[in-house]
């Protein structure tokens, strides 16, 4: 699935992808940032955290925020979303997300936050997204943020991706808490935020 899911990244939209252009949405600017600075950066220890991976960055939008506060590294499965991120953001480290997840090779230094924004619904299966959470957990960072689409059950993946992939994967917001309580990372915040197309929650976790 790995290589597929490389190959359906490539060639989606740039809006799908969240490319910077002069005709994109700037209310959608506005608030993804609003996003970030509400439900994310506000739980975050700004003194005590140096360094940051933005997980999945597409064009850079939130990548280009992120290094007004620390060094910052980005990663995407597709190389174009990278190269547009360079651009728009100017990260200070980048590195293309293997097309077999199970042979990520981290080479970027230490990470003190990792953000990934906008892109667990689009993980293919549970599996996937268990298999990126042991990438984040094995970097040891001290925050570990994200936002998911939430569902009743503990998960929900897709039959067809091609035809789901803006919403593969819902993940039940206690399930998430649990998983990653479980990996020694507790809850600091929680917030439903119904202001997009679907709810997302956004979570905050810190290491114990």
């Amino acid at each position: 699935m790995s290589l597929n899911l490389k190959k359906h990244w490539e060639k989606q939209s740039s809006t799908d992808r969240h490319i910077v252009t002069k005709n994109s949405d700037r209310k959608w600017h506005k608030r993804l940032i609003y996003n970030l600075n509400t439900y994310t950066l506000k739980y975050i220890s700004l003194p005590q955290t140096k360094t940051v991976l933005d997980w999945g960055c597409g064009g850079g939008l939130l990548a280009k925020e992120l290094k007004q506060y620390f060094h910052t590294s980005v990663v995407d499965i597709s190389e174009n979303s990278l190269e547009n991120c360079i651009k728009y953001a100017d990260p200070n480290y980048s590195q293309l997300i293997s097309p077999d997840i199970d042979t990520f090779n981290w080479r970027g230094g230490g990470i003190d936050f990792i953000h990934c924004h906008a892109l667990v619904w689009h993980f293919p299966t549970f599996e996937y997204f268990e298999n990126i959470l042991n990438i984040w957990v094995n970097l040891s960072p001290k925050y570990i943020a994200f936002n998911t689409k939430p569902s009743e059950s503990n998960y929900i993946e897709t039959k067809n991706y091609q035809k789901d992939f803006l919403s593969a994967l819902k993940l039940n917001d206690n399930f998430v808490i649990k998983l990653l309580n479980n990996k020694n990372y507790k809850l600091v915040n929680k917030e439903l935020v119904t202001t997009g197309k679907t709810p997302q929650t956004y979570f905050v976790f810190e290491k114990r």
